[in-house]
């Protein structure tokens, strides 16, 4: 079972966990870090530590982890650059990338740890607008294995160097937040059951705009996946109007949902977006 929701930390997540963690603190955002890569440690997963920083300086972050030297002389714990993962700068090719974590995933459970963790500071990524959408469609992509597959992954973006509008982008692809602010009134992420998205938390007039947006972009090609909103809090004829534009059966018209609820699906049938 995934997590999902609104987090007050990052402790306690599972291998199949996705989280954002919008941070302003650099002290706040260590001692998470430490708490995330402790758990994946205690559950057996191989450990990865990214971020901007040379991976010298990455190495020091962790001296206060407990046996890190040893750790990394082992491989249970590593650490990468962002320059040694990604094109910084250029938008992010979601397959491609995929295939790196796929492969990180797969070499981590062949050596016998669990699954692979990663603790990922991956503001430097976003910096140019260029970026955005294919990162959104990035984040979505990744979760969508993590679902299926023992990686888990804790992604940190810091709100003083970017727009709140992109940051709140971001953590609406991710099933878990760490967010007070309120910055991810909804989120769109991966179900238990492949081909499928789910739907978490409340849509109105104000954020139906932004989820027909991250629609676009978390919606596979293929035309198959089925949106569930069994967590959705609240839609509004808003929100269900791009619903049902976003999730229309090729063939039949009708929009691929499930389990909305009584008062949804009456909504529904009232503006006619439902049969």
């Amino acid at each position: 079972m995934r997590h999902s929701g609104v987090c007050p930390s990052v402790r306690g997540l599972g291998r199949h966990d996705h989280v954002c963690v919008p941070y302003s603190d650099d002290g706040d955002l260590g001692r998470e870090i430490t708490d995330f890569l402790r758990d994946g440690r205690r559950l057996g997963q191989r450990l990865l530590y990214v971020g901007s920083k040379p991976e010298e300086e990455l190495r020091d972050d962790l001296s206060t982890f407990a046996d890190s030297e040893r750790l990394m002389t082992d491989g249970a714990l590593r650490v990468a650059s962002l320059a040694g993962l990604y094109a910084p700068g250029e938008p992010i090719d979601a397959d491609a990338q995929l295939r790196v974590y796929a492969g990180a995933t797969e070499e981590a459970l062949k050596e016998g740890y669990t699954g692979l963790r990663v603790a990922a500071e991956v503001t430097g990524l976003v910096t140019e607008p260029q970026t955005w959408d294919a990162h959104v469609r990035w984040e979505a992509t990744a979760d969508r294995y993590m679902a299926h597959m023992p990686l888990s992954a804790m992604c940190c973006y810091d709100v003083r160097a970017l727009p709140k509008p992109l940051v709140s982008d971001l953590a609406r692809v991710h099933p878990t937040v760490c967010d007070s602010a309120g910055i991810a009134p909804f989120r769109v992420y991966a179900g238990g059951q492949r081909n499928t998205l789910m739907l978490g938390g409340e849509v109105d007039y104000f954020s139906a705009d932004d989820l027909d947006r991250l629609l676009a972009l978390a919606l596979p090609a293929d035309g198959r996946t089925v949106l569930d909103l069994s967590d959705a809090e609240f839609i509004d004829q808003h929100g269900l109007m791009r619903i049902a534009r976003r999730t229309a059966d090729p063939d039949s018209g009708a929009p691929r949902v499930r389990n909305a609820s009584a008062a949804t699906r009456q909504l529904g049938k009232l503006i006619g977006v439902f049969g």
